[in-house]
Order: structure tokens, then sequence, then C-alpha cells
């Protein structure tokens, strides 16, 4: 064994899977697997029922969520209907709107398979990872692509 891979950080079979997931992920494609680490311990893994709510419409806004497993459709309530604005799946976000403070959910999140599996991470932990200057220039680029991805349908993103 050389000196070099003596101080090679190796990773479980898990971590790896995880990894793999996570660079499908807009926000982290372009990470490394060191940063990747730094993303993966900030994750919560909650499962979500068929229709559960996820979070409600003029909430606070206090987490990001990826989609593990299921979907999630997003409805926009008005003053007497509920709009469907769009329907998420595997690998994607929502709850971006968590990158400003203070701001308020601006559609209602429905789990829409029987069982919905979401990383969550909380507020305060995204912005820990953005504000690690590593990470922070591909993190920002990927935000700025999902954004203009977003705004294309009719979704206002934080700002």
């Amino acid at each position: 064994m050389t000196l070099k891979n003596f101080f090679k950080i190796s990773y479980s079979r898990k971590e790896l899977l995880i990894f793999k997931f996570l660079l499908r992920v807009s926000l982290f494609k372009g990470l490394e697997n060191k940063h990747l680490m730094k993303v993966l311990q900030q994750l919560n893994l909650r499962s979500y029922s068929k229709n559960e709510i996820v979070f409600y419409q003029n909430d606070p806004s206090q987490a990001i969520y990826i989609i593990k497993d299921g979907s999630v459709c997003l409805e926009k309530e008005n003053e007497s209907e509920c709009e469907i604005i769009r329907t998420l799946s595997e690998t994607q976000c929502f709850g971006e709107e968590c990158l400003n403070q203070n701001q308020m959910r601006e559609y209602t999140a429905r789990a829409k398979k029987e069982k919905t599996l979401l990383y969550i991470i909380p507020q305060s932990d995204l912005f820990q990872l953005i504000k690690q200057p590593e990470m922070r220039n591909i993190m920002l680029v990927n935000f700025e692509k999902y954004y203009n991805i977003v705004a294309g349908y009719g979704l206002r993103v934080a700002g």
C-alpha cells in the first residue's frame, strides 16, 4: 500500500449508492464525493402516505425536499379551487423558497403514491452547505439552472 492510498477516504457501498442518487439531483450535480458526504450528513428521510400533505401553501419555508421514491403534486390554492401546478418524481426537488429566510410556501405539496420517500434538508443545514467555499459555486450555478426550469412552470422561486 502506498502512502497515497493509505490516506484515501473510502466510502461504504450504501454511501456510494446515495452519492449516485444525489448526483442525479439537479442541485448537487458536479459535487465530489467528499462534498456529497457533507450533503448526506444533512439528509433526513421521511415516508409519506398517499395524499398526505408535506406542507401547506403559506406555511413558513424551513426545508428543501428531494424525492427519493414516489411522487409529489404541487398545488396552488386560489379562492375557490385548487390548481395542480406540477407533479414531481424521483430526484426532483421542491421547497426551494427556503433559500430566502422568512419566505412562505407558495404552494401545497402532497404525496401522490402509496409510499413516497423524501429526503429533507433543513434550511439552516442547507445554508451551511452553501457557505462552504468548495461547494458554493457549484451549488449556486446548479440552483440558477434549476431556477430557470422552475420559472418556466410559472412558479416564483426565492427572490
